[in-house]
């Protein structure tokens, strides 16, 4: 789930984690480990509503 610098703050981005993990179970999907959170972009340069990052559940097989 992608996410703007604004919800990299917690609590905000606590509701990422929370609706991959709802995802994965309506999908049938059991996680493969803990999800992450996976920056990409130029911290620096980012306005508050700019995608900054990704909230991902690896699955199991």
């Amino acid at each position: 789930m992608r996410v703007t610098r604004a919800q990299t703050a917690c609590p905000q981005i606590l509701s990422a984690y929370d609706a991959v993990c709802v995802r994965a179970q309506a999908e049938g999907r059991s996680p493969g480990v803990a999800p992450r959170e996976v920056y990409f972009a130029d911290w620096a340069g980012l306005g508050e509503t700019d995608p900054a990052c990704d909230v991902a559940l690896p699955l199991s097989g």
